[in-house]
């Protein structure tokens, strides 16, 4: 009897003025092959944020996300996205 637990990217979702990802996960354990249970969990990544009293940008790190995750943040986290939502940042600040 072999209990295995297999945790995958189930859908990343583009969205709002920023190119924000969520991301879907769906985690299925399995007995003997046979799926004996399913869950969904969900996270959602800006493309960066700022710190400091200097605002300094730092990059969303998704080294330790999926390969599609890190694929799809690399072609929608364009240089035009990180400035505008830098910019919104620090005028809330204000």
């Amino acid at each position: 009897m072999a209990i295995t637990k297999e945790i995958t990217v189930d859908k990343v979702e583009v969205v709002g003025k920023y190119n924000a990802l969520q991301v879907k996960y769906l985690t299925t354990i399995k007995e003997d092959d046979k799926i004996i249970s399913q869950s969904v969990s969900r996270e959602a990544f800006d493309c960066g944020t700022i710190t400091g009293d200097d605002d300094t940008w730092v990059d969303t790190d998704l080294s330790a996300k999926d390969q599609k995750v890190q694929d799809i943040a690399g072609a929608v986290w364009t240089a035009t996205e990180k400035n505008a939502l830098k910019a919104t940042l620090i005028a809330s600040k204000e």
